[in-house]
């Protein structure tokens, strides 16, 4: 499929490029902030672990600074500037925005908002204590420049192996990694030798500024909780029958890891940020019917219990045995000590200078 549109990329490439030059050159302003605006992102479309990575460093960062998270709200009702409150829900925030509410409910502010340097100034009003924002995809909106910017590639799927859209996966050409503090290549096996990460550093420093430190990570799945009444407390059984729902960018990993730890009879796959509807869970209400003499349960991700929490779903969600699994970002060997560490030197330096 690249080569037929091959073309096509060329003319998306030069305008993005484009538009870059004219920041890059200063052509364009950019908008700063006297607090610490840390940017998590990528250079390709969805799938790389934004989510994680935000709820890591809101966990880094919450106990020292008065922060808060803003995102785009990719998916939302709504429009313009929103500060989440408790008649929010997916549908209205975004199913990310929404999973950090759910999680920091009253302990830390979760805006969306299209235009990030307008929406940074209606935060500022409403929190004007505020210390340090973390900004969800933030990676593309040049507008807007960002104190730390920490760029996102999966191992399976590096952005110098992959190619502008629409051949590839690209928002943005390779370059664009020079505007990036510090990369993340996230998803990685367990255990990836030493040998190996050295490769894959070696090949993505070609992309970065010089001293531009190189990161790996993976996903740590969590016990299964319930989202459902009929969902027990205690996580299934190993080995059970399992229906899996998912509505993610990339689900592979998540039915990996369910076929390793249950017995995977079925999966309903949707595209990512799907509004599940009622039709949606009838469907899967027909399939689990199927297997109920079995002690099947059903799964899924916790970016999709965000949506499915609707008071229009409720009283289907109530009639389903539905867990969904948390997942923590998770760096390899003793990256983690070095990755807080820059970033908390960072944001001290920062606030300092600024003070």
């Amino acid at each position: 499929m690249i080569a037929p549109l091959y073309p096509f990329s060329i003319l998306y490439d030069g305008i993005t490029r484009s538009r870059n030059q004219l920041y890059d050159r200063g052509w364009l302003s950019a908008v700063g902030s006297d607090r610490m605006l840390i940017s998590v992102g990528n250079l390709s479309v969805g799938g790389t672990g934004k989510t994680p990575m935000v709820e890591y460093l809101l966990r880094l960062l919450l106990p020292h600074y008065s922060l808060a998270t803003l995102s785009r709200g990719y998916g939302r009702s709504t429009k313009g500037f929103r500060l989440a409150g408790p008649n929010d829900s997916a549908l209205s925030l975004g199913d990310e925005p929404y999973q950090y509410y759910r999680k920091w409910e009253g302990t830390l502010p979760v805006a969306v908002g299209e235009n990030r340097v307008l929406a940074i100034e209606y935060l500022l009003k409403e929190r004007p204590k505020l210390e340090v924002i973390v900004l969800d995809d933030a990676f593309q909106h040049r507008r807007l420049r960002p104190d730390f910017n920490i760029l996102l590639t999966t191992y399976q799927q590096p952005f110098w192996r992959d190619y502008l859209l629409p051949a590839g996966r690209l928002r943005e050409s390779r370059k664009g990694a020079k505007r990036a503090q510090a990369l993340v290549i996230t998803k990685c096996p367990e255990i990836l030798p030493g040998a190996e990460q050295q490769l894959l550093a070696q090949e993505a420093r070609k992309y970065l500024d010089k001293d531009v430190p190189v990161f790996f990570s993976t996903i740590a799945y969590e016990p299964a909780l319930p989202l459902s009444l009929l969902a027990t407390k205690e996580p299934p059984k190993a080995g059970a029958p399992a229906l899996l729902l998912t509505g993610l960018a990339k689900p592979k990993p998540l039915e990996d890891w369910v076929s390793s730890h249950y017995k995977l009879v079925g999966h309903q796959q949707y595209g990512d940020h799907h509004q599940f509807t009622k039709a949606n869970l009838e469907k899967l209400q027909q399939v689990y019917y199927s297997h109920a003499g079995t002690g099947a349960i059903i799964i899924t991700s916790e970016k999709d219990a965000a949506r499915l929490v609707q008071p229009h779903l409720n009283p289907l969600l109530q009639e389903l045995p539905l867990y969904y699994i948390p997942i923590r970002q998770r760096f390899l060997e003793k990256d983690s000590e070095v990755f807080d560490l820059m970033i908390l030197k960072s944001v001290a330096e920062k606030l300092r200078r600024d003070s």
